[in-house]
């Protein structure tokens, strides 16, 4: 879930703490936090977290460009070099792939 980020300045962030944590945590809202020093932003972790994962599997070498491949394969009705993976996670993907077992 991609929601346009809020502002709000410390103050108000403190005083209402509660509320903004939980609508970030509730509907994803993200807040954008402005101090005097600086801002701070707030997001829930399932964000973070995907966020994370695009970050890692962007740093695999030649990942985008095979991902980017593989699209415009599907996209072409092209299906002919998949092999159906069943229920890898995440991680068991990624090690066939460094494996260059996929």
């Amino acid at each position: 879930m991609h929601l346009a980020m809020k502002d709000v300045n410390i103050t108000n962030f403190r005083k209402d703490l509660f509320n903004y944590v939980d609508t970030t945590v509730r509907y994803g809202t993200p807040w954008n936090i402005s101090t005097r020093n600086g801002n701070v932003v707030l997001i829930n972790k399932e964000e973070l977290e995907s966020i994370l994962e695009t970050l890692y599997i962007s740093s695999v070498p030649g990942m985008r460009e095979s991902i980017v491949e593989s699209m415009n394969k599907i996209k072409s009705g092209d299906l002919s070099d998949f092999t159906p993976m069943g229920d890898l996670t995440l991680e068991e993907f990624l090690d066939k792939v460094e494996n260059e077992e996929i």
